[in-house]
């Protein structure tokens, strides 16, 4: 499913950048729900060095995406507008 970057998930992605700006103490905040908001939910993991979300759609199924902390940057200025969203495991 290719998902469009709307502005829940652009407000989402400029929270994460303001937060804390760089990388390498992402693995200090590591967690699968550390950043929520009503459709989404997520937080990095340091295996994947990349930010995992789940995304609940209207219907009530679930989709899971993830974002690079770059991917993260260009949703929330703007230059990214959609993301591929799988299935669960």
């Amino acid at each position: 499913m290719i998902l469009t970057v709307d502005p829940e998930l652009r407000a989402l992605a400029a929270e994460i950048v303001a937060w804390m700006a760089t990388e390498p103490r992402w693995p200090e905040y590591e967690g699968a729900d550390f950043f929520q908001t009503t459709t989404y939910a997520g937080g990095y993991e340091a295996l994947e060095a990349a930010f995992t979300f789940s995304y609940y759609a209207a219907d009530g199924r679930e989709w899971w995406f993830q974002l690079t902390p770059d991917e993260v940057g260009a949703a929330a200025d703007g230059r990214l507008t959609s993301v591929k969203a799988r299935t669960p495991d």
